[in-house]
């Protein structure tokens, strides 16, 4: 009870906080981080609000099971497993992969760049 009368809990850090729960996290309720930057402004010096959102929805198509990521680890745990060199890599393909799906149909016969064995030299 001395706790709640020395802080202030209706600070929106405190439902913010709740983003860092594995179980949360795997939910995705949460469909963006963009409140956690602008409770936090400093944030945007390093990171922007769409590459932030891109990588949480990232998360959140992954194979859990795949890559041992349990609800009940705690969040040190877990978020060190997201956030592993090897998931990494494996989130960038898959999100490479994703746009490649897209932006292939899309593109014209002629285009060079960008797409396989069509780079700027080959079009030279």
């Amino acid at each position: 009870m001395d706790i709640c009368k020395r802080f202030d809990f209706s600070d929106r850090l405190f439902s913010l906080i709740s983003i860092v729960n594995p179980s949360v996290a795997q939910q995705f309720e949460i469909k963006s981080l963009g409140p956690v930057l602008q409770r936090f402004p400093v944030l945007n010096n390093f990171v922007k609000v769409q590459n932030v959102d891109d990588e949480w929805r990232a998360h959140a198509l992954l194979n859990f099971s795949e890559y041992d990521l349990n609800v009940n680890d705690t969040a040190d745990i877990y978020w060190s497993k997201v956030c592993s060199p090897e998931l990494g890599k494996t989130v960038e393909r898959m999100l490479v992969g994703r746009l490649q799906w897209h932006l292939m149909p899309k593109l014209q016969a002629t285009q060079y760049s960008f797409t396989p064995q069509r780079g700027m030299e080959d079009a030279l």
